[in-house]
């Protein structure tokens, strides 16, 4: 009897975490980027220092790009006319740069943790 009563308090528990954590995902909402014609916009994106932030990036072109930002870990190809989401966590303040590795001498942008 004492070990259904662990396991239900277990099941209980465990349901309760997983209810909170499925309503903090859909409580985020991204931050939106586009890149259209190795432009990125918005170009800079404030971000708070040690929060994870969700963006999604738009791909308008007909070509893949891939995002990256090596400071921050990013590394997602992202095909054309498609999209993805990244969540992103700067751990130190600055501007950490995201760009289309494609194309990373013109297209970038800025993450500015504060």
């Amino acid at each position: 009897m004492r070990s259904s009563l662990r396991l239900a308090t277990l099941l209980l528990a465990a349901g309760t975490l997983a209810c909170g954590a499925g309503a903090n995902a859909e409580e985020a909402t991204p931050i939106e980027v586009t890149l259209k014609d190795q432009t990125f916009t918005p170009a800079e994106i404030k971000v708070p220092v040690g929060e994870t932030v969700v963006v999604k990036f738009k791909n308008l072109n007909a070509g893949p790009a891939e995002i990256e930002s090596k400071p921050l870990k990013i590394e997602k190809v992202v095909q054309g006319g498609g999209e993805i989401v990244v969540n992103v966590k700067a751990k130190t303040a600055g501007k950490h740069v995201f760009v289309d590795e494609y194309h990373e001498d013109v297209a970038k942008g800025f993450f500015v943790a504060e």
